[in-house]
């Protein structure tokens, strides 16, 4: 059962017929001091209603930051007061029922994995009596003003590049591939299948590319009347994870450059 621990009154003064958000002053609250979880139940004074709007909320110094992935939950905790990573934080992901479906500790980083699973409903972090909640139903924070673009981040990094990215139909495609891990380390060798994509999505040609020294090497000869426009490559690692890669086709004229050769008019000897 909980305990009483605090009871006053707010004046909101809000305008009527209106919707506000207010931030209520804790800090100074002294019986709000100590680190846990609390149930506020507010109701106007001089009513009794059968329900009271309320609200949860935590008095933690563990930050919790949740990154989600395809297969996965990067999960980083640090004090909310220096910034420190916090060792030893008991993590757990809930399902709506509150039972527990996977738990981890932090490490001297701070970090967690954890499995993504699709009944997580609520991340909850814990450690000497601190507890921070983060609701996995809610809206991610909104990156969309932030220049964050790069390119997806996978288990098996497939750095595809070629001499160009601009052909001509008749001309042949040439792509090489380098197999990586997260971070840039290279992978034992494996068969990667590349599709070569047409400019209206239809797959015209599929292979299963095999390294020399570690290195993908691929060739496709254009046919002479092939269609203008963005072609792909898709390449698969074996994940169904598709990682791309653009070039054009289209009708153009290389740029050119005259030269002039003049000898001297008198021929060269051998005593010159």
């Amino acid at each position: 059962m909980a305990d009483l621990v605090y009871t006053g009154r707010f004046d909101l003064n809000p305008a009527r017929n209106t919707r506000e958000k207010l931030l209520l002053p804790l800090g100074d609250i002294k019986p709000l001091q100590q680190a846990g979880v609390y149930l506020a139940v507010m109701n106007q004074a001089g009513r009794y209603d059968y329900s009271n709007p309320a609200t949860l909320f935590t008095l933690s110094d563990i930050g919790v930051s949740a990154h989600r992935y395809h297969n996965r939950l990067d999960i980083f905790t640090q004090s909310l007061e220096n910034g420190a990573a916090q060792q030893g934080i008991e993590v757990s992901l809930l399902n709506e029922k509150g039972q527990t479906l996977t738990q981890a500790t932090s490490d001297a980083q701070g970090y967690v994995q954890l499995e993504n699973d699709k009944n997580a409903a609520l991340l909850l972090a814990r450690k000497d009596g601190q507890t921070t909640l983060l609701d996995l139903k809610l809206p991610a924070l909104d990156l969309a003003e932030f220049n964050i673009a790069g390119a997806p981040g996978y288990s098996k990094q497939f750095f595809m590049f070629g001499p160009r990215d601009l052909y001509r139909p008749g001309e042949t495609v040439i792509l090489n591939g380098l197999l990586r891990d997260a971070d840039g380390k290279a992978l034992p060798d494996q068969p990667i299948k590349l599709d070569v994509i047409k400019p209206d999505g239809q797959v015209l040609r599929s292979v299963v590319s095999q390294p020399e020294n570690g290195l993908y090497h691929f060739t496709w000869p254009l046919d002479s009347n092939a269609a203008t426009g963005m072609w792909h490559i898709r390449a698969n690692t074996g994940d169904n994870q598709y990682r791309m890669w653009d070039f054009h086709v289209e009708d153009f004229m290389p740029e050119r450059m005259a030269l002039n050769l003049t000898g001297e008019k008198t021929p060269a000897n051998a005593e010159r």
